[in-house]
């Protein structure tokens, strides 16, 4: 740290003594950004063997660990936080003098000579660009910094988005096999109800064995439920980094139910305004432009001060000289060609920053609909099929009770409330990686932007 720390300070004093302290300080806060001791201050990833005792404290798996887990584990954010990192510190390289150069010459004949005295030239020269070439180098890499920065955020979002994605999978297929054991213990209790029944005369043997065969299929269904868990499992794992089938605390039972969503026309200027990759289009644009005023500024010629020693001068006064040098910039054709490839390089940058701007609006826009669309259906099955799928069952098993209906008529209520219920967790569960397929569209949390209230 105590030589990153010196190499600063040099940077910054050559940086002032150029006309560039304001870039300076800028560096500074970008670097410290970049190098910060915190949550997201990475070397290196997290060895995927070294799982013991991450779960040790969690009796419930949590979305909110989960996302710090895997910021703090996965590999993609470490390599995001490094070439930020290596960008930033583009910086003093580009803003630094060259080194001065030293030069000695002696006059081999005057070694040992009787006749004369020993003859040396010595020369010290540091080379100089013209005034602002540096600070527009600065300005340049700033820019790239700041592009590098804002793209760590969005691979750091694009995590959170991946783990909320694969957390909700967890738990819904966690809750499809609850779903499924609880169907299976209840169609085993109609096969009592039906053996029962036919023990009496009052029902086939048919029923029972319906109701058997309903059984199994469950049970074949929970075989490949339990394959989609470790599938989930193994993906989860997999984003923190850790060995696919290490085992996982259960989910919560219970998710958060949908909330009112502020307008779309809201949620579209947000984005525009914060989302990452958007910003780092537009520190893109900033560095090229900077790389087009410099371009321009290479037709100035730059210059060197150099100082001396020759004894070879007779006369004293003589000895010590300084001088200047100066450039002649006659290759006007380099410096027009360096001018139109700065010049379409922004083009090309301001050109992508429109392109990603369409490309974010119509990602809100249907991350939005597809949103609302899901939080209908989850209304839906909350306020109207479930329980009308719940009241059907117990009707028609009072019927099969009492004998006003038949054992299929039982059975299509069941399955009618196996899929109600499954559809509607997987609605939930929909809605949810909805919101955070929302939520990276538009580049920040949805939180702070929901209107108050949670839909009925």
């Amino acid at each position: 740290m105590f030589k990153h720390e010196k190499i600063t300070g040099w940077v910054l004093v050559a940086s002032t003594a150029l006309g560039c302290s304001a870039a300076a300080d800028r560096y500074t806060a970008v670097r410290s950004d970049a190098f910060a001791v915190g949550d997201h201050a990475m070397t290196e990833p997290a060895p995927r063997a070294a799982s013991t005792g991450v779960w040790d404290d969690a009796s419930e798996l949590s979305l909110e660990h989960v996302q710090r887990l895997a910021e703090a584990r996965n590999p993609t954010l470490v390599a995001a936080r490094a070439s930020w990192q290596a960008a930033v510190e583009r910086y003093p390289q580009v803003t630094a003098l060259t080194d001065p150069t030293f030069g000695y010459a002696l006059a081999p004949g005057t070694i040992d000579s009787d006749q004369s005295v020993y003859g040396q030239k010595i020369e010290l020269a540091q080379r100089f660009p013209w005034p602002g070439k540096l600070a527009l180098r600065g300005e340049a890499a700033l820019g790239d910094a700041h592009a590098a920065g804002d793209e760590f955020e969005s691979a750091r979002q694009h995590l959170r988005h991946a783990v909320t994605e694969a957390f909700y999978s967890f738990w819904a297929v966690h809750r499809a096999i609850e779903i499924n054991q609880t169907n299976q213990n209840l169609l085993a209790e109609f096969q009592r109800i039906a053996e029962s029944r036919y023990s009496a005369g009052l029902a086939s043997k048919s029923d029972a064995l319906q109701a058997e065969v309903e059984h199994q299929h469950l049970v074949h269904r929970g075989i490949a439920l339990e394959r989609d868990r470790k599938v989930a499992q193994a993906r989860l794992n997999t984003l923190l980094n850790l060995p696919p089938s290490l085992p996982l605390p259960l989910p919560p039972r219970s998710v958060e139910r949908p909330k009112k969503l502020a307008a779309l026309s809201r949620l579209e200027a947000v984005a525009i305004e914060t989302r990452p990759e958007l910003q780092s289009l537009a520190h893109t644009v900033a560095a090229r432009e900077a790389d087009v005023d410099f371009a321009h500024r290479e037709y100035l010629p730059d210059f060197a001060i150099n100082a001396g020693y020759n004894s070879l001068w007779e006369v004293v006064d003589k000895r010590t000289v300084i001088g200047l040098a100066i450039d002649v910039p006659l290759q006007l054709g380099r410096r027009e060609a360096a001018v139109s490839e700065a010049q379409a390089a922004e083009r090309r940058a301001r050109a992508k920053l429109e392109e990603a701007r369409a490309a974010t609006l119509l990602e809100v826009s249907e991350a939005y609909d597809q949103l609302v669309e899901t939080e209908h259906v989850v209304h839906l099955y909350a306020t109207s099929i479930l329980p009308v799928a719940r009241e059907n069952l117990a009707t028609a098993r009072v019927g099969y009770e009492s004998g006003s209906n038949d054992f299929l008529t039982l059975i299509e209520s069941e399955k009618s409330l196996y899929v109600s219920e499954l559809t509607y967790e997987e609605a939930l569960a929909a809605y949810h990686q909805g919101r955070a397929r929302l939520e990276f569209a538009v580049g920040r949390r949805l939180a702070s932007l929901d209107d108050p209230g949670v839909q009925p």
